[in-house]
């Protein structure tokens, strides 16, 4: 197990028991998946209570992981906010990524010779995009995931 670089379990019916085993085995196992970069569980019907796991006790234990698969576990926002505590994924990188967003409707702006503010119709007022909601698609990037409403 020391030298598994990648753990591919995508689409093979993991339900949220199986998942939750799959973490408690995965958290013991610690140092022996110590070169572990990459883990996808998408397909896999994970449920809260395995994200919880996942998300608690699993990643802390996974320092080498670099990419998390997720795409069609059934997430909900509630799981992907636990999930971007534990991958550390808070206040600075989004500050950066709306500070990006801004920028480029600066740019937008000046290249379509709009008001960036959006007074003259149509300008970057429509990008901007609400803090919650920001967060919320940076961890739908993060995670390959579709957002949900």
């Amino acid at each position: 197990l020391r030298q598994t670089e990648q753990l591919l379990l995508a689409w093979n019916g993991i339900g949220a028991a199986g998942a939750e085993s799959l973490c408690a085995g995965l958290s013991m196992a610690g140092p022996d998946m110590s070169a572990l970069k990459v883990l996808d569980l998408s397909g896999n019907k994970l449920g809260s209570g395995a994200v919880a796991s996942l998300a608690i006790g699993t990643l802390p234990r996974l320092p080498t992981l670099r990419n998390l698969l997720l795409d069609e576990c059934g997430l909900v926002s509630a799981d992907m906010a636990l999930l971007a505590a534990a991958l550390g994924v808070g206040g600075a990188i989004l500050d950066a990524l709306q500070e990006g967003l801004d920028a480029a409707v600066q740019q937008r702006a000046a290249v379509l010779g709009e008001d960036p503010e959006g007074a003259n119709g149509g300008g970057g007022a429509d990008m901007v995009v609400p803090e919650g909601e920001l967060a919320r698609a940076v961890m739908c990037f993060l995670l390959g995931v579709e957002m949900m409403e």
